[in-house]
């Protein structure tokens, strides 16, 4: 139901099926990090069959809410006119902070349950905590928009978009280049000589 909506959320194809591709990516570190931890490092038993049944549904939301911040202001801008390519690189700069922050918010707040003295309480809490930190600073972060950029214009196949006509990937990038077009050029009279009874003829006789 999720991929159905972000499909017509977005108009695109690729959307979700990149957003399936990057949220198995994350459950897979997950689970991985979660066993060398409990079973190879720590030397348990395995996982407590509970954990994952419960912690699954909360890790898939988890990355598909951080990845809607991200591809919904991308979004917004290649609708503004920018390229894709432009409209990734200042979403990154736009919502970075607001997904690390949340992540790291989520991040303190599961490692508590890291702190108990319960087995199954350690695991619940690490695999939260696995998730948090893999999509925030591994999956968000490098892999969305790397695809991303492999991708280009075809990310919003087959839903329309204006042509780009804006390629500045920070606010104020051309101001410089274009203050710059529009001066106006003064000839530099620096080492022509001057008439000085001309000069003053030309003045006012207020001046004079």
């Amino acid at each position: 139901m999720v991929l159905v909506v972000a499909g017509l959320a977005f108009k695109s194809l690729l959307i979700p099926i990149r957003l399936i591709g990057t949220v198995l990516v994350t459950v897979v570190i997950v689970a991985g990090s979660t066993v060398l931890c409990f079973q190879y490092i720590l030397d348990q038993d395995g996982i407590y069959w509970f954990v994952p049944v419960c912690t699954s549904c909360q890790v898939i939301g988890l990355t598909i809410d951080y990845d809607v911040f991200l591809i919904s202001r991308i979004y917004e801008f290649r609708l503004r006119g920018f390229s894709t390519e432009a409209s990734i690189l200042r979403a990154m700069g736009k919502q970075s902070a607001t997904i690390t922050t949340a992540g790291v918010i989520m991040t303190v707040a599961f490692s508590s349950l890291l702190l108990s003295d319960t087995a199954v309480l350690n695991q619940f809490g690490f695999v939260l905590v696995a998730a948090s930190i893999a999509d925030t600073f591994i999956v968000r972060t490098l892999l969305v928009p790397a695809l991303m950029f492999f991708a280009v214009d075809s990310n919003w196949y087959p839903g329309k978009v204006p042509p780009p006509t804006r390629c500045e990937t920070v606010d104020g990038a051309d101001s410089d280049t274009d203050e710059e077009d529009n001066l106006v050029r003064v000839p530099d009279d620096s080492n022509v000589p001057i008439d000085h009874e001309e000069a003053q003829g030309s003045l006012p006789s207020k001046y004079v």
